[in-house]
């Protein structure tokens, strides 16, 4: 039996979520610490670890999350975006190498959910902190799915404008018409 064991809390992928644009476009910022997780090797293991995290659950489809928006790469070095503050590990003198991907992307779907691959052994903290409000987070194992999350739908900017000119242009036809009738 060992006389000492070391334990690292931070053996799953942590994932910020954030509703941006008014609430029409997803934001995760996807971060895995690879040195001291036995689950990742190096860092081209977190690369991939973090490319296949998630799966969309959109409309009738289930879709992973690179195919539908690209994953932007960043070193950290820093546990203040990863993770909520009631997580923040304290010093615990081991190195970490922490690597992020942020991925954006409008969701083409009224709602969406995440979800993590029957067989995937890397289980995802997904979080999110809105501006006036608490803490609100799920970890996902291969198989869950994350409660739903609602999007907001935009119009086009175009769209507003031909709403805001359509009824003086029809307004104008109808006078237009009718003074010829007229005449």
């Amino acid at each position: 039996m060992p006389q000492q064991a070391e334990a690292h809390g931070t053996e799953f992928i942590m994932s910020r979520m954030r509703l941006v644009e008014g609430g029409s476009v997803v934001e995760l910022r996807l971060v895995v610490d690879y040195s001291g997780n036995p689950l990742i090797a190096d860092e081209a293991a977190a690369h991939e670890a973090l490319q296949k995290a998630l799966l969309i659950k959109h409309g009738e489809k289930t879709t992973p999350y690179a195919d539908l928006a690209p994953l932007e790469f960043h070193d950290e070095s820093t546990w203040a975006e990863a993770v909520p503050p009631s997580l923040l590990p304290p010093p615990d003198g081991q190195e970490h190498s922490l690597l992020t991907g942020i991925w954006r992307w409008q969701p083409d779907s009224p709602e969406i959910a995440f979800t993590v691959a029957r067989g995937n052994k890397h289980d995802v903290l997904i979080w999110q902190q809105p501006p006036e409000g608490s803490v609100t987070s799920v970890m996902l194992l291969g198989g869950d799915v994350s409660p739903a999350v609602v999007i907001t739908r935009h119009q086009s900017s175009w769209m507003k404008w031909v709403w805001i000119a359509l009824p003086p242009a029809v307004l104008g036809l109808a006078v237009v018409f009718w003074k010829r009738r007229a005449a």
